[in-house]
């Protein structure tokens, strides 16, 4: 089975519509903790505790969410994957040290006291926003167009021109950094609020934090132009998590935006697409 995973730094997605938060904490089990990861003898709670400050995924203890989004992907007679994965588009270099880690390698664990046995055939690696580029029609790729991916830590850039990848990098600060400038001001005032917190008084609008979104959204949009000549020729598309939170001020500084379709999932769906013409189905 072919499986892209997205390893993101806010949400883990795969390619069989999975998503979850990037979180998780490791507890003393008790007597009767049923909804927990078991692996070497250690116990996770998933969607707890703190997201990571770390910005380089292969220093991450990755495997606990990477071995629940795979359990939660494949059904129970499906024990042998073909991973594919997203590294950040100027981070490419640790690929290396990931494929060394799972390729070809068993990994036995319990998800909720069920056990479970996959083996890692392969991995591959693509960079984050360049997999977005193959779901678009292939008219649309054969244009001049800018692929903007807004995720938890990072926005990953790619320039493309009549089909063809002609620039990419990542820009450093995503949702995560915008929430933790929000946790700041929040807290200045007398609150005491981790970031967790933060995101879920926002969601549910204790916290408007809009002029927040509008100045972190300008400045990243600044960087980013300083960096790709002749910036307003390109048709721009948006794509990931943070694109979603961000559409008003997106749209108040680039204009005419265009939305990968599913854009939680266009870098997984990518990803699939790719090694299965890579690979075969």
């Amino acid at each position: 089975m072919i499986l892209a995973v997205d390893l993101g730094n806010y949400n883990i997605k795969t390619s069989e519509g999975v998503i979850f938060e990037s979180r998780y904490k490791e507890v003393v089990k008790e007597d009767f903790d049923t909804d927990l990861v078991e692996l070497d003898n250690k116990f996770y709670r998933m969607e707890s505790g703190d997201f990571e400050n770390e910005f380089n995924k292969a220093k991450k203890n990755y495997l606990p969410n990477l071995l629940y989004a795979i359990s939660k992907s494949c059904s129970k007679d499906v024990e042998e994957i073909d991973l594919v994965l997203g590294i950040p588009a100027s981070n490419l270099g640790i690929s290396e040290d990931i494929k060394s880690e799972v390729e070809g390698k068993n990994f036995s664990f319990k998800v909720f006291g069920e056990n479970k046995l996959f083996k890692i055939n392969k991995v591959a690696t693509v960079a984050e926003g360049l997999s977005s580029f193959y779901t678009l029609k292939k008219d649309e790729r054969a244009k001049d167009i800018l692929i903007l991916d807004i995720g938890g830590r990072t926005i990953n850039v790619c320039a493309f021109s009549k089909g063809k990848n002609i620039l990419k990098f990542t820009q450093p600060g995503g949702m995560i950094d915008l929430y933790s400038r929000v946790q700041e001001s929040y807290n200045n005032k007398g609150n005491n609020a981790d970031v967790e917190e933060v995101i879920r008084l926002i969601d549910n609008g204790t916290i408007n934090c809009e002029e927040d979104k509008n100045k972190f959204t300008k400045e990243q949009l600044n960087a980013i132009k300083l960096r790709i000549p002749n910036f307003n020729t390109y048709k721009i598309w948006v794509t990931g998590g943070g694109s979603l939170e961000l559409q008003e001020p997106l749209r108040e500084i680039l204009g005419n935006i265009n939305y990968i379709p599913n854009s939680l999932f266009s870098n997984v769906n990518g990803n699939k697409l790719i090694a299965e013409a890579k690979w075969g189905k």
